[in-house]
C-alpha cells in the first residue's frame, strides 16, 4: 500500500523525471527538482553613460537539452518599455576549477548606443560590440582566448589581455602527453583527469594550478597585453541642462578604511569603517553601528547629493541586504528600504546594484521570490520591477517561508530560513543545507537539495547561512583552535534543532544535513562528533582528514602556497602532530562513531579527497555511497542534467534514510536496490 508521505514524494517528483517541462495547470503546483535547476539568474548590470538604460546577463538553462547559454539585455530605467534582448545566447565562459559561469565583464560604449563583452563562440573567447540596433559585431579575431578587456575613453580604442595562442597551447599540451607528466605542484592529484579535462566550448584542454585556489590551461603562459582601433570616436551621451540641474552630482567620495592593527587573514571579514571625503578634503567618519563592521557586511556605497552616502548592509549572518543613507553633515543615518532578501542577486557570485541618478537598480531575489531586476528610489525606497524571468516559478506554491534568529550556548549569533509545507504537520522530518542561504534558495551554497522541493516532499528544510563573524575569533587568528569556525557551527545545528524540537515542528529523532565545500567539512565533523543527524549529504569533498591532507598540502604543492591546512582549520602536518589532532578531529580517524548514512555526489575535480573517509566508514560497518560527476569541477554546474540527478538522489536519500522509504522512479531503481542492501547489512550487524 502506497501511504500519504510516499504519494506526496511521488507527486513532487514524477514530473521531473520526464525531463521535460509541462504546462502549467490552472490550480500552483509544487515546484520539481526541474523546475529549480532551471531557474533564470540575472547578473552583469551596467547603466549607460546618460543613466536611461541597464543592460544585463541572463542565465539560463535547459535539463531537456543538458545545456546552459547566456544572453544581455538591455532595459529602460524608467519602466518605460520592456527588455530587449541584444545578442543570440552564447555559451558561458567557465571558471577553471569551479565549474561557475565566470563573472561578466561589459562596458557601454561612450555614446551609449552599444555594449562590448567577452563572449565564447565557437571555441573561441573573443570581443563583441552588442549594438542596440542591428546585428552583433565580433571586434577581435585573435588566435589567443581574451582574458579582460578595458575601452579607451574615446570609444575608439580597445586594450585587452591575451595567454598563449590556442594552437600553441594545443601543441605543448600534447607533446606534454607524449612524454610523460611531470607530477609537481601545480597538477591537481584530487581527482581531476590530467589531461583534456576542461572545455572551453568544444575544446578541450588541461588544467594546472597557478595558485592555491586558481587555475589556468597548461601551457597558457603569462599575460600579454594588445592594442587593437575599432575605428570612430564617439561622443559620450549628454544629459540634458534640466536633468543635470534637478539630480547633481555628489561632491563626497567614501570608501571602507580597515580598523588599525586588524586581522588581514581573511580579508572578506576583514573589520572596516565607511570613510568620506568631500571636494576640499575633509574626511568624515560614519560612527553609525551599520557603518562599522566587517568588509563583507557592506555591499555598496554610493555617492549622492546633499552630501549623502547611500549603503547597502547585510549583517554576516542574514543573507539579506538594507539600504540606508547617511548625512554627512549631521551623521545621522535612516533607513530607506528593508527588502526583506538579497540585492545582489543571491547567486554563486555576486550581481552588485548600480545607480543611476536617485535610483540604485539591482537584483532582487528572496525565499519566496526568485531573481528578478528592480529599481529601488533611493528616496521614498520604493522598490519597481523591470524584469521578472521566473513567473512561472513565482505562480508555484512555495509553501511557507521564515527568518529565523539563534544563539548557541555561548552566545554565538546564528541565522536561517525555515521553509514548510503549506499545511504544516507537527513532528516534520529536518534536512538542514547550508551555508549560504542568500536570495531564492536551491539547496546551500552547491545546490545539493531544493528547500522549496523538501518542503513540497513533506520536509522542514531550514537553510544555515555561515557566520563568517567566528573567522575572527582571537583563537582562529593565532592558530590556537582547531576547526573553530566548523565546531561553532555545529553548535548554532544543535540550537536550533533544540528549538525546533521544543516548538514540535520537527522529529530530532529524523533530521539530516546537506553540506558542501566549507560545510561539507562541517557536516562530515557532525556526523563523526555528534549524534544530531541521522542521514547526510555532501555536493563536495570532506578534506579534513588525513588522505585529504596529503593530497592538498603535501610538500610538492608548493604552487598554491600555505594549502589549506594553514588557513582557518589549524590542523597540524599529519606527520608532526604530537599531540594527536588529527586522532581527535577527522571524520576518518573516528569513522566508528559515525551512524548516520552519507551519501557523497561529488565533481570528478575533488572525489579522491573523500576515498578515505569513505572506506573507514565501510570498513567499521557504517553506510556510505558514493557518485562522481565527471568533467566537473567544485560547483559542479556545467551540465544541468548533473545538478538534476544530483538533486533527484538527494531527495530520495533523505526519503529512503529519514522517512524509511523513497518512491520508486526507474532511474534510480538500482540506487535504492543498493540502499536496501546497505540498511539490511546495518541491521544483520550485532549489537557493540
Amino acid at each position: 500500500m502506497v501511504s500519504g508521505r510516499q504519494r506526496r514524494l511521488r507527486l513532487a517528483t514524477a514530473a521531473s523525471v520526464a525531463l521535460a517541462l509541462l504546462p502549467l495547470p490552472a490550480f500552483a503546483a509544487a515546484p520539481t527538482v526541474e523546475d529549480i535547476v532551471e531557474m533564470t539568474t540575472i547578473d552583469g548590470l551596467a547603466v549607460s553613460p546618460d543613466g536611461k538604460l541597464v543592460a544585463f546577463r541572463t542565465f539560463r538553462r535547459s535539463v531537456a537539452e543538458n545545456r546552459s547559454w547566456l544572453e544581455w539585455y538591455v532595459a529602460p530605467i524608467d519602466g518605460s518599455a520592456g527588455p530587449r534582448r541584444l545578442d543570440a545566447p552564447s555559451e558561458p565562459i567557465w571558471f577553471p576549477l569551479y565549474d561557475a559561469a565566470s563573472p561578466p565583464d561589459a562596458i557601454w560604449a561612450p555614446a551609449g548606443d552599444a555594449l562590448y563583452v567577452r563572449g565564447l563562440k565557437e571555441s573561441s573567447i573573443q570581443i563583441y560590440r552588442l549594438p542596440l540596433s542591428g546585428a552583433a559585431q565580433q571586434i577581435t579575431d585573435d588566435d589567443a582566448d581574451v582574458q579582460s578587456f578595458g575601452l579607451a575613453a574615446s570609444g575608439d580604442a580597445i586594450d585587452y589581455r591575451v595567454r598563449s595562442d590556442r594552437q600553441e597551447i594545443d601543441r605543448l599540451q600534447a607533446r606534454e602527453a607524449e612524454m610523460g607528466i611531470a607530477i609537481d605542484g601545480s597538477v591537481s592529484l584530487e581527482g581531476l583527469r590530467l589531461t583534456r579535462a576542461f572545455r572551453i566550448g568544444e575544446r578541450e584542454t588541461s588544467l594546472r594550478y597557478s595558485a592555491h585556489s586558481e587555475a589556468q590551461e597548461a601551457f597558457a603562459g603569462p599575460l600579454r597585453s594588445k592594442h587593437i582601433a575599432i575605428g570612430g570616436t564617439s561622443t559620450p551621451a549628454a544629459k540634458s541642462g534640466d536633468e543635470a540641474a534637478a539630480v547633481p552630482e555628489s561632491d563626497l567620495t567614501a570608501k571602507l578604511v580597515p580598523f588599525p592593527g586588524s586581522p588581514t587573514r581573511f580579508s572578506d571579514s576583514l573589520p572596516v569603517f565607511i570613510e568620506a571625503t568631500d571636494a576640499a578634503g575633509r574626511s568624515y567618519r560614519c560612527d553609525a553601528p551599520i557603518c562599522s563592521g566587517y568588509k563583507s557586511n557592506v555591499t555598496g556605497i554610493f555617492p549622492m547629493p546633499d552630501r549623502e552616502i547611500a549603503l547597502l548592509h547585510e549583517a554576516a549572518t542574514s543573507g539579506r541586504t538594507i539600504v540606508y543613507r547617511w548625512n554627512v553633515r549631521s551623521g545621522k543615518v535612516r533607513k530607506i528600504r528593508d527588502p526583506q532578501g538579497s540585492l545582489n542577486g543571491g547567486g554563486l557570485f555576486p550581481a552588485p546594484c548600480q545607480r543611476s541618478d536617485n535610483n540604485l537598480l539591482c537584483v532582487y531575489a528572496a525565499p519566496m521570490t526568485p531573481p528578478r531586476l528592480v529599481r529601488v528610489d533611493l528616496r521614498s525606497g520604493a522598490m519597481t520591477t523591470l524584469f521578472a524571468p521566473n513567473d512561472r516559478l513565482e505562480r508555484m506554491d512555495l509553501g511557507t517561508a521564515r527568518f529565523l534568529t539563534w544563539s548557541d550556548d555561548e552566545g554565538r549569533v546564528a541565522t536561517g530560513t525555515l521553509f514548510l509545507p503549506k499545511n504544516t504537520l507537527p513532528r516534520l522530518p529536518l534536512v538542514i543545507t547550508t551555508n549560504s542561504c542568500r536570495g531564492f534558495p536551491r539547496g546551500g551554497a552547491s545546490n545539493i537539495i531544493s528547500e522549496h522541493v523538501l518542503a513540497a516532499s513533506g520536509f522542514a528544510a531550514l537553510c544555515i547561512n555561515a557566520n563568517r563573524d567566528n573567522h575572527l575569533d582571537p583563537t582562529i587568528e593565532s592558530g590556537e583552535s582547531v576547526l573553530g569556525p566548523h565546531r561553532a557551527a555545529v553548535a548554532s545545528y544543535a540550537a536550533i534543532i533544540a528549538r525546533l524540537d521544543r516548538e514540535k515542528i520537527i522529529d530530532p529523532a529524523r533530521v539530516g544535513i546537506a553540506g558542501h565545500s566549507f560545510s561539507a567539512n562541517v557536516a562530515t565533523y557532525a556526523i563523526s562528533h555528534s549524534k544530531l543527524f541521522h542521514a547526510a549529504a555532501l555536493g563536495g569533498a570532506s578534506n579534513i582528514d588525513p588522505w585529504a591532507d596529503r593530497l592538498v598540502n603535501a610538500d610538492l604543492a608548493s604552487a598554491r602556497g600555505r594549502g589549506l591546512r594553514q588557513s582557518f582549520l589549524n590542523l597540524p602536518p599529519y606527520d608532526k602532530d604530537p599531540t594527536g589532532v588529527w586522532e581527535e578531529y577527522s571524520p576518518a580517524r573516528n569513522a566508528d562513531r559515525i551512524d548516520a548514512p552519507l551519501l557523497m555526489q561529488l565533481p570528478e575535480i575533488e572525489y579522491a579527497l573523500t576515498l578515505e573517509l569513505l572506506t573507514e566508514i565501510r570498513r567499521h560497518g557504517g553506510i556510505a555511497d558514493l557518485y562522481v560527476f565527471p568533467n566537473e569541477g567544485h560547483w559542479l554546474g556545467r551540465e544541468p542534467r548533473h545538478e538534476y540527478w544530483k538533486q533527484l538522489r538527494s531527495l530520495s536519500w533523505f526519503s529512503f534514510w529519514l522517512e524509511g522509504s523513497a518512491p520508486r522512479l526507474p532511474a534510480l531503481d538500482q540506487d535504492l536496490e543498493r540502499w536496501h542492501s546497505l540498511r539490511s547489512a546495518r541491521n544483520l550487524q550485532p549489537a557493540p
